[in-house]
């Protein structure tokens, strides 16, 4: 698979009595990074928290494996593939920052693509698609977080996505387009404890959801926390040394595209919402390699829940595929800016 790479650059107190110091977000999808040591007002994050990014470039790949039909008889072909992986770079840059009021803008760059060595008798002009173009994504973010207190605090993030088979970097328009707005509302007795509730609610070509999650982080000692967004995730949390966080977890994940398939004969295109969702159990690892810039490594297993193609006009029929199960890997870098509260935190350790 071919891929289109870019690179962006991001670079870019007060110190009243009852002030928190806080180095890190939420890893909410949500995440607002805490550039300027801020110790009023309250602020996402316990300490030693697994880091936050302004700039973040992943390649993933769930190996080898097999697309196929629990329908199929015996001694069909299956659909065989060789490599499904992924490419992602997200971007948060800071726009607004104040000791009670911070807004940023984003944008996420994400495709996956499979090579088959094998496409079968079901169904095959799809197959043939998705092995041919890459499915691709481009989202816009605005990311909102307010103190309401000493205590307490508001973070929204709305999004706008478009998700397809198309060419180029983004297709823009409703047939592609998924709306989202996600809020979360953290409270923080100390710096070793933050909770919240989270409301998302989106709408795509697929369908209008609200979903609501529970916020967790948690340290039990200067070495060991717990970080959760659930039903999203949960993260068992070891820092080793300052620099050096690793974690293990479960984690839900779920992809929508919508695939524009050209039949033979020039007849009118398939239209089609596919879906994939899976479960998660990894380790990962994230090391400081100078002060702002990070590596990343992720292994685990993909347990896969569904792979779903919906049909969406009259002469499109649904069918539904069942991938197989499998390990995989990540690796990448990012950027996470080495505050003042960093240093200070470790000047008290």
């Amino acid at each position: 698979m071919k891929y289109l790479c870019f690179c962006f650059v991001l670079f870019l107190g007060v110190n009243p009595l009852f002030g928190q110091i806080v180095t890190e977000v939420p890893v909410v999808d949500i995440d607002v990074d805490n550039i300027e040591a801020i110790k009023t007002y309250c602020q996402p994050g316990v300490r030693n928290k697994s880091r936050s990014k302004g700039l973040d470039i992943t390649y993933g790949n769930r190996g080898a494996g097999q697309l196929t039909n629990s329908k199929l008889e015996t001694g069909d072909v299956q659909n065989m593939y060789s490599k499904w992986d992924h490419l992602q770079v997200k971007l948060r840059v800071p726009v607004i920052i104040k000791d009670d009021f911070k807004l940023l803008v984003g944008y996420k760059y994400y495709q996956e693509g499979f090579n088959f060595s094998e496409i079968g008798n079901t169904f095959p002009s799809v197959i043939s698609n998705i092995d041919q173009n890459n499915l691709k994504s481009s989202s816009f973010s605005i990311l909102i977080n307010k103190s309401l207190n000493e205590r307490s605090y508001l973070a929204v993030q709305l999004r706008y996505m478009v998700s397809g088979n198309f060419s180029g970097l983004a297709r823009f328009g409703d047939r592609y387009a998924t709306y989202r707005a996600l809020a979360v509302y953290g409270v923080k007795p100390s710096v070793d404890l933050e909770w919240g509730f989270a409301l998302n609610v989106s709408k795509n070509f697929r369908r209008f959801n609200v979903i609501p999650f529970f916020l967790l982080h948690k340290n039990f000692s200067p070495e060991w926390g717990i970080e959760a967004l659930l039903p999203g995730f949960i993260y068992a949390r070891r820092n080793l040394k300052p620099g050096s966080i690793l974690l293990g977890g479960l984690e839900f994940g779920n992809k929508n595209f919508r695939l524009d398939i050209p039949q033979d004969g020039g007849e009118e295109l398939l239209d089609y919402a596919y879906n994939q969702s899976h479960l998660k159990a990894l380790v990962k690892y994230q090391q400081r390699l100078i002060p702002w810039l990070w590596v990343s490594a992720q292994v685990g297993y993909q347990y896969n829940l569904n792979t779903r193609f919906e049909a969406k006009n009259a002469d499109t029929t649904s069918f539904f595929l069942r991938a197989r199960n499998a390990p995989y890997f990540k690796i990448g870098f990012f950027v996470s800016p080495h505050s003042k509260e960093d240093r200070m935190i470790q000047s008290t350790r």
